[in-house]
């Protein structure tokens, strides 16, 4: 639906607005995909990926950048069933789980970065894997509480449900209805 919508164009366009750094966009855009609890989304995050990473990864470190990064997501995001049933067999609150699962992640993303993602020149500005000749706003200044607005606009329906599910501990059947 997101994508349908337009909100994870959207999504893309900001985050590239926003760092205009391929690294960055090659590690952040599949793990914000990845709080989406679908197998699908790696089909969504590749091409994402692909531009991000131009010619400096071959097809296998492209296709291992994607997943990596996604899963990062599935190792903490409450939606997904398995941290669901450990939380539930553990009774640990899910709102503590993230909060130390943050270590991990950082963890996890320098790994990614340092095996991966520096071989990505520094200097390199992030091409997008969007049509940008047909976007009226190529060239002109980039407004950055405008672009985060617009990730927030992309991303606003999976943000809301895992706060929800955070902050008021509500279960996630609840919530995704």
């Amino acid at each position: 639906m997101l994508e349908k919508r337009g909100r994870l164009i959207l999504a893309e366009k900001a985050v590239s607005n926003i760092f205009n750094f391929s690294r960055v966009n090659a590690m952040i855009v599949p793990f914000i995909i990845g709080l989406l609890p679908s197998a699908g989304t790696v089909l969504i995050a590749y091409p994402i990926v692909v531009a991000a990473t131009g010619n400096y990864l071959d097809k296998d470190e492209i296709t291992f950048v994607t997943s990596y990064f996604r899963r990062i997501s599935e190792a903490f995001v409450p939606t997904y069933a398995s941290i669901i049933l450990a939380l539930s067999l553990s009774n640990m609150s899910m709102t503590g789980f993230v909060l130390l699962m943050l270590i991990p992640i950082f963890i996890l993303f320098l790994i990614g970065y340092f095996f991966y993602v520096r071989k990505i020149p520094k200097g390199g500005e992030y091409q997008g894997s969007i049509d940008y000749n047909q976007d009226p706003q190529i060239g002109k200044e980039v407004d950055l509480k405008e672009e985060w607005i617009n990730l927030v606009k992309g991303m606003w329906e999976i943000l809301t449900a895992v706060v929800i599910i955070l902050v008021f501990q509500w279960p996630v059947y609840y919530v995704v209805i």
